[in-house]
C-alpha cells in the first residue's frame, strides 16, 4: 500500500466494527476501511475462503488435473439449456437440442406415440401385438410385422411365401402307404413302404433277399401258423398226444440233471407237487421207475419229467437207433444192458429213437415192464419154462426128500391099507375098470359122472374145427399158457355188440385247449389228427374241461375225414367238467375208422360262461 495512492482506493468509508481491513489516512486525520465487496469484486468472505491454505497458484494446479476429474469438453460450444453426452468415459459434452434430436434420429417435432415415428427411431411400438399368441417377425431388414395367433393345434412352419416368413400350418393327416386289409407297413432302405397282405395260411417271414426284408410265405406243414405249438418236431401229431410231461421236485437237497432217470418218492401236499429221486434197478424201495428228466430238477426248483412218449434233447450218443433201455443198477442212469443181478429189478423205460450227444430221443414206454422172475433162459440151458419154474413157488422144504418120499408110479409097492382120497366110486362105476390100471387123478375124472361116459362123449364133437359157432360155458383157462396160431395166423377177438376185447383196449387222448384258454365254436381245433397206421375201431368217446362252464351245454363232434363219426355229439352239461356226467350220453354211428385217417375235432357249442381248456379221449381196438 506504500506505493498506492489512496485516490486508487474505491468506495472508502467509515470504519465499522465489522470491518476485516482498516486504512488509516494520517494526513487526514481520519480512518476508512476498504469492504469485501470492494476488494473481491463482490466474492463473499465464505468464498474468499476457499483459497485458504492454497500454496500455489489456483489456475495452475486446475490445469494439472487430469479430465477424469470432471473438467468439462466445451468444444461442442455449450449453451444454455443444452444436454449433457458422454464423449468419452472420462469427458463430458454440451449437447444441443438439436444435437440431440440427431443422436437419436428424430425428427423435430416427431411424436413418439406414432408408430411411424416410431419405426423411423428403429424402435417398435407395443400396440403392434394386440392379442395374445401374436408373433412379432421380420418382412424384410430393420422391418417388424405382426403375425398372427393360429387356431388350436395348428403349428409354426417356415414359409418363404408369408410376408413374415413363417405361417401357421394345421397338422396333416397321417399319411401311409397301406391301402388294402391286412397290408403290412414296413420299409425298404430309404423309405416307408407297404407289403399286401399274403394269402390264407401264410406266414409272415424274414427275407434278406427280399427288397423289404420280409414276405408273406407258406410255411412246412401247410400254412398252419400253430403248428410249430403244437407239433414242434413236424411228425403230424400234436405233441400233446406225443408226450407225457410232468413237473416235479427233488424230495431232499440235490440237483438232478437232464437225462437221468426217476422214481416218485413222495407228494408235497401244502406245495401240490410229487417229488421225485433217482431209480435204481438194484434197490426195490427206488422202483419202479416213473420216467426221464428234460428239464434240471432241484429241491427248490420243479423241472420236467416225461412218463411217455418222446423225451428230446438228450445225450443218447452211447446207444443205437432202437436200443431198449432198462433202469440200470447204477443210480439215476440208463443201460442198454438187461440187468441180470439175482436182487435187480428189470424196467423197460424206453427205446432210442435218435443217437445225438445234444438232440437225442428215446420214446419213453409208460409201465415199462418190470418185473422180479428169473427168466427161463438164465436157468442151465434153457429148457424149463417160466411156467415150469412156478411149480416150485409153494414148497415148504426140499423138493427131493418130498419126491423120494413118494411111492413110484411103476409097480409101487404099498403096505398097509390104500387110500384114493374123498374119491367115491360105486360098484357099477368100478364095473368099467376091469383089467385096468389107473391113477388116482384119473379115477376122480369119473367123480360125479350120472349118465354113461361114453353116451355123453357120442354127443360131442370130435375137434373145435368141425363147430362153426362154438361156445364156453364158462372162463376159458389157458393156465399160464398161450393162444396160439399156426402159419403166422391172426387171432381175430370180436366182442358182441358193445362188448369190448379189455386186453386190447387202447386209447388216445389230445389236448386241444391250454387249461386256461376259453372255449369257443369253430372247426378242426388243433389241427387234423392220425390215430393210428392200421384200421380200428371206436369203442367209447369221452371229453373233459379244466374249469367248468355254467348255463346251457358245451357240445363237441368228432369228425373222419369231415364226416361225424357221432350221431348224437360229447356234451358236457354245466357247472361238469366231463361228458361221462352228461344227462345225454354220446352215440357213435360209425366206429370203423379206416387206416391213417384224419380226425378233426369240432366246437359246435359252447355255455353262456365258457368252459376253459379242452381234452378228448378215444378208447379203441384195432380192428
Amino acid at each position: 500500500m506504500a506505493d498506492s495512492k489512496i485516490s486508487e482506493l474505491n468506495a472508502l468509508t467509515e470504519a465499522a466494527a465489522a470491518d476485516e481491513i482498516a486504512i488509516v489516512d494520517d494526513s487526514a486525520s481520519e480512518t476508512k476501511k476498504i469492504t469485501f465487496d470492494n476488494l473481491a469484486g463482490g466474492a463473499s468472505k465464505t468464498e474468499l475462503g476457499y483459497v485458504s491454505g492454497v500454496t500455489s497458484a489456483i489456475q495452475t494446479q486446475l490445469d494439472t488435473k487430469g479430465t477424469g476429474d470432471g473438467t468439462v469438453d466445451t468444444s461442442g460450444a455449450p449453451v444454455t439449456n443444452d444436454f449433457a453426452k458422454f464423449t468419452d468415459a472420462n469427458t463430458i459434452e454440451g449437447r444441443s437440442y438439436s444435437e440431440v434430436r440427431s443422436d437419436l434420429n428424430v425428427e423435430d417435432g416427431a411424436d413418439v406415440t406414432d408408430a411411424a415415428n416410431v419405426e423411423a427411431a428403429g424402435a417398435v411400438m407395443e400396440s403392434l401385438a394386440d392379442a395374445k399368441g401374436d408373433l412379432l417377425t421380420a418382412s424384410a431388414d430393420n422391418t417388424i410385422i405382426k403375425t398372427s395367433v393360429g387356431t388350436n393345434d395348428q403349428y409354426l412352419a417356415a414359409d418363404s411365401t408369408a410376408t413374415g416368413g413363417v405361417s401357421w400350418k394345421d397338422v396333416p393327416a397321417s399319411s401311409t402307404p397301406l391301402t388294402t386289409k391286412g397290408d403290412v407297413l414296413t420299409r425298404d432302405s430309404s423309405a416307408d413302404a407297404r407289403l399286401p397282405v399274403g394269402a390264407d395260411g401264410q406266414t409272415l417271414t424274414a427275407d434278406s433277399g427280399e427288397s423289404l426284408g420280409v414276405k408273406w410265405a407258406t410255411p412246412a406243414g401247410g400254412g398252419d401258423m400253430l403248428k410249430s405249438v403244437y407239433d414242434t418236431d413236424d411228425s403230424g401229431t400234436v405233441d400233446a398226444s406225443e408226450s407225457v410231461i410232468g413237473r416235479a421236485r427233488k424230495e431232499t437237497a440235490g440237483t438232478i440233471a437232464v437225462g437221468k432217470v426217476v422214481y416218485l418218492s413222495n407228494y408235497n401236499v401244502p406245495g401240490a407237487f410229487p417229488q421225485v429221486e433217482l431209480a435204481d434197478a438194484s434197490s426195490a424201495a427206488t422202483m419202479p421207475a416213473a420216467g426221464i428228466v428234460t428239464s434240471t430238477i432241484t429241491d427248490a426248483a420243479a423241472g420236467t419229467i416225461v412218463s411217455a412218449g418222446a423225451a428230446t434233447g438228450l445225450d443218447t450218443s452211447s446207444w443205437s437207433v432202437g436200443d431198449i433201455l432198462y433202469v440200470s443198477p447204477t443210480t439215476g442212469e440208463l443201460t442198454s444192458t438187461r440187468p441180470t443181478g439175482a436182487a435187480e429189478l428189470v424196467q423197460e423205460v424206453g427205446v432210442v429213437f435218435r443217437s445225438d450227444a445234444s438232440e437225442g430221443m428215446i420214446n419213453v414206454i409208460p409201465n415199462g415192464y418190470s418185473d422180479a422172475s428169473i427168466d427161463a433162459t438164465d436157468i442151465a440151458d434153457g429148457t424149463v419154462t417160466d411156467t415150469e419154474f412156478q411149480y416150485i413157488n409153494t414148497l415148504s422144504s426140499n423138493a427131493q426128500t418130498q419126491l423120494d418120499a413118494k411111492a413110484p408110479l411103476a409097480d409101487p409097492t404099498f403096505t398097509g391099507e390104500i387110500g384114493i382120497g374123498s374119491v367115491n366110486v360105486s360098484e357099477t362105476e368100478l364095473g368099467i375098470l376091469e383089467g385096468a390100471t389107473l391113477t388116482t387123478t384119473e379115477l376122480n375124472y369119473v367123480d360125479g359122472v350120472t349118465d354113461a361116459i361114453q353116451t355123453q362123449l357120442d354127443d360131442k364133437i370130435e375137434n373145435v374145427e368141425d363147430d362153426t359157432s362154438p361156445k364156453l360155458g364158462g372162463n376159458l383157462d389157458v393156465t399160464g399158457t398161450s393162444l396160439v396160431t399156426t402159419s403166422n395166423g391172426d387171432i381175430t377177438l370180436a366182442p358182441n355188440g358193445t362188448g369190448i376185447v379189455k386186453g386190447e383196449l387202447k386209447t388216445f387222448m389230445v389236448q386241444l385247449l391250454a387249461n386256461d384258454a376259453d372255449q369257443e365254436v369253430g372247426t378242426a381245433i388243433g389241427g387234423d389228427f392220425r390215430i393210428s397206421s392200421r384200421a380200428i375201431t371206436v369203442k367209447a368217446v369221452r371229453a373233459y374241461v379244466d374249469t367248468a362252464g355254467t348255463t346251457g351245454t358245451s357240445t363237441i363232434d368228432i369228425n373222419e375225414a369231415g364226416t361225424s363219426i357221432l350221431s348224437t355229439k360229447l356234451t358236457i352239461d354245466s357247472a361238469e367238467k366231463s361228458s361221462e356226467t352228461a344227462a345225454t350220453p354220446a352215440v357213435i354211428s360209425d366206429a370203423a375208422i379206416a387206416a391213417d385217417a384224419i380226425i378233426t375235432i369240432d366246437q359246435d357249442a359252447i355255455q353262456t360262461t365258457a368252459a376253459k381248456g379242452l381234452k378228448i379221449a378215444i378208447d379203441y381196438v384195432i380192428a
